[in-house]
């Protein structure tokens, strides 16, 4: 049997965490977060920009089908926030890649206060568009995502949000030094992909259990 090292560890456990979605809980926000009957951001950490397309793909695939649930921003007078709907992201890697599938034509994108590309979808379905950009921004900035429709809609929606960040900071080439410092801060950095990860399987297993709930009590108020 081949000896296990800490790389290949890192390596296994890395690729694990990065094909789950992401809410990254605590470094996200949403401006509207707090209105109820939406979904949780569909945000997904990937490790390259093809992983990126494939599931931004699959998503609007899933849509056109009917099976895919989405962020649906309701634009109303009662919530002005949400005339362009934002998300913020306190990067924790360097953002390489960003891959968004939604109903809004253009995607601007902030690092700050300071706006860095203005983005113009191209149609992959009907009344969907794709943002496929390259970017570059350093770990620890915050990113703004705004959501702009070319026409007045009732609902921006949201079908994936796939980051591709850099990764190499966490497998680096430190075979031999043999420090524990070294270890602790890679496996710490592998420790915080998890938790962001989890904590997004955690949200949807409770969106279906209340979805779940909600056609048990329809189910029941039929039979009577």
């Amino acid at each position: 049997m081949l000896p296990v090292t800490w790389d290949m560890l890192l390596v296994f456990l890395l690729n694990f965490s990065l094909h789950l979605p992401s809410a990254m809980d605590g470094n996200v926000t949403c401006s509207w977060r707090q209105r109820h009957d939406c979904q949780p951001l569909p945000l997904m950490i990937c490790s390259d920009a093809e992983a990126a397309r494939a599931h931004a793909e699959a998503a609007a695939a899933a849509r056109a089908d009917g099976s895919a649930a989405t962020t649906a921003v309701v634009l109303d007078d009662a919530n002005k926030a949400a005339v362009a709907p934002w998300v913020e992201v306190q990067l924790q890697q360097r953002l390489r890649h960003l891959v968004v599938v939604s109903n809004a034509r253009v995607l601007e994108l902030h690092v700050g206060e300071t706006v860095i590309h203005t983005h113009e979808g191209t149609v992959v379905a009907a009344g969907l568009f794709l943002h496929d950009a390259e970017c570059d921004v350093v770990a620890g900035q915050t990113l703004k995502l705004k959501f702009f429709a070319r026409k007045t809609k009732q609902i921006i929606d949201l079908l994936s949000v796939c980051l591709v960040v850099d990764t190499a900071a966490l497998v680096d080439d430190s075979r031999g030094d043999g420090a524990a410092s070294t270890v602790e801060a890679r496996l710490q950095r592998l420790e915080l992909l998890l938790h962001m990860s989890m904590e997004s399987v955690v949200l949807r297993l409770r969106d279906v259990e209340a979805r779940l709930r909600a056609l048990e009590l329809q189910a029941g108020e039929g039979r009577r």
